[in-house]
């Protein structure tokens, strides 16, 4: 929500963790790592400024920005957290939003592990954050992989 409002674009998100422009393209993503007790730390990548020379790239990346201009990644980041803490949602409800922006919701998908895949119909995410996924009216729960579309 708080980087359509700022940089006016639509953002879509990609299972686990991906964000994206609304034509597909990849701009950041979100890691969240559990730690000693229990803390959350949670990290976001963002890519500001046009990204050239894609040839490796799986996924076709962007900038959520046309053109390099002068900018202060400090104050983006204070702008973010400040945006958080004043916009406090409950499990349901951002839940609700991530299947509302989702890319690939009820689209067959194939999520990667390292052993095994996972193919069906996508149909959202679990209060855990796992992917669920529909495929003979059997119904799968994915909490890990690289999925693709």
């Amino acid at each position: 929500d708080f980087l359509t409002k700022k940089f006016e674009k639509k953002i879509v998100l990609k299972w686990p963790n991906d964000l994206l422009s609304e034509d597909g393209r990849k701009f950041g993503g979100v890691l969240i790592n559990r730690h000693g007790n229990g803390d959350l730390v949670i990290g976001a990548g963002i890519n500001l400024w046009p990204i050239y020379n894609q040839e490796e790239l799986s996924l076709k990346a962007c900038g959520l920005l046309e053109a390099k201009r002068p900018f202060s990644s400090k104050k983006l980041s204070l702008e973010i957290y400040n945006y958080i803490l004043s916009h406090r949602e409950t499990s349901k409800e951002i839940i609700s939003k991530w299947n509302q922006s989702c890319i690939h919701l009820n689209k067959q998908v194939c999520i990667k592990e390292k052993s095994h895949s996972h193919n069906g119909v996508f149909v959202g995410i679990g209060s855990n954050g796992q992917a669920i996924l529909k495929n003979d009216q059997k119904t799968t729960e994915v909490y890990t992989g690289s999925l693709f579309f």
